[in-house]
């Protein structure tokens, strides 16, 4: 059995590791909202186009140029 104090040590190490880094790069935070917010922002009517990543065979949006 693992011990409770090791693995409450590893998720608040993880937790304090992750609340630095929003610390240090404030873009995070918008980065996020607008990735909440783009959906709502388009038109229903909108097609968005898909490009297949030739690696992994994933599609993704197409990044704007």
């Amino acid at each position: 059995m693992a011990n409770p104090l090791l693995i409450g040590g590893l998720v608040m190490g993880g937790a304090v590791a992750a609340w630095r880094l929003m610390r240090e790069h404030g873009r995070g935070r918008s980065m996020f909202a607008k990735l909440l917010r783009d959906p709502a922002e388009r038109q229903p009517g909108e097609v968005v186009h898909l490009e297949r990543d030739p690696e992994t065979g994933v599609y993704t949006p197409r990044k704007k140029r």
